[in-house]
């Protein structure tokens, strides 16, 4: 049964069956798979079935459904979508430090978690196919050999650099972001503070930070574009706007925050990325 209100889908029961090793070995692949154990089977809401992996070494879970798609353990007996990519991190992170590995193990992972974010937007089948996908199913991801690492205003009287490209990148849904753009989310990237240097305009940098709290967010005053957000009291804790940069900053939002305050008259997609009510805690 299907509780409404109560967001994602409710596992409807846990099965106890022969170990299905299919998911598992699509996603991570042959070698990484023989690290983890079969727990057991659930059945969600929607009909799918729900495969639980746990890690030898890490104890961590990595759930995944027979027709591709991988899942988080919520609150209230739910599993809600989480992209692939994340969910392999998520159960192997540690690992080298609990067991060590191998070199083979290093290049197993760096392929399956490329594998996984190349199939973001591709259309997976019940087969686990192991042939590589049609360009034209990969619609919007694809390895950037050299991410974009300046940027500046519409006018062009600001100017930045960072030291080092962008790490992660996000959609934010809170009614700040909302007034300040004019639009339902605001798409940015994670970004060092001690990598970020303008090169011009400082002059023009405009900060404003709410009264309650919070990020100051800054824009040219000139033009008006908006540039960044900073925590003035943590200097490395910024966010680049993803349209101030030059070109690609070879980043993907994969999380939603402050979903909560989501705009009514723009439904948020069905996309799979990570969603939280509030804001995403930073590592």
């Amino acid at each position: 049964m299907r509780r409404e209100g109560c967001g994602g889908l409710f596992a409807i029961a846990a099965q106890h069956e022969q170990p299905v090793w299919a998911p598992l070995e699509w996603a991570v692949g042959t070698r990484l798979s023989e690290g983890f154990m079969w727990m057991h089977q659930n059945r969600l809401s929607n009909g799918a079935r729900l495969h639980a992996y746990k890690h030898c070494h890490t104890r961590r879970y990595l759930y995944l459904s027979e027709d591709g798609p991988a899942f988080e353990r919520a609150a209230c007996l739910r599993f809600v979508p989480l992209r692939l990519d994340f969910a392999i991190e998520q159960a192997l992170c540690g690992w080298w430090i609990l067991s060590g590995w191998e070199e083979e193990d290093v290049d197993a992972l760096r392929t399956a978690i490329l594998n996984a974010q190349r199939s973001v937007c591709r259309v997976v089948t019940s087969t686990f196919s192991t042939e590589p996908a049609a360009a034209s199913e990969v619609t919007h991801w694809s390895a950037v050999t050299d991410p974009s690492r300046t940027g500046g205003c519409l006018c062009g009287g600001v100017r930045f650099e960072l030291s080092e490209a962008a790490q992660a990148a996000g959609y934010c849904h809170c009614t700040r972001c909302q007034r300040r753009t004019g639009t339902a989310a605001s798409a940015q990237a994670r970004v060092d503070g001690c990598t970020f240097r303008l090169l011009q305009g400082e002059e023009l940098v405009k900060a404003w930070r709410h009264p309650d709290g919070g990020f100051e967010k800054c824009f040219c005053r000139e033009c008006g574009a908006h540039l960044f957000s900073r925590n003035p009291d943590d200097p490395t804790q910024m966010s680049v706007r993803m349209g101030a940069f030059d070109g690609d900053p070879g980043v993907r939002p994969s999380w939603r925050t402050y979903v909560a305050y989501a705009a009514d008259w723009e439904p948020i997609p069905d996309d799979g990325l990570q969603r939280f009510q509030e804001g995403k805690p930073r590592n």
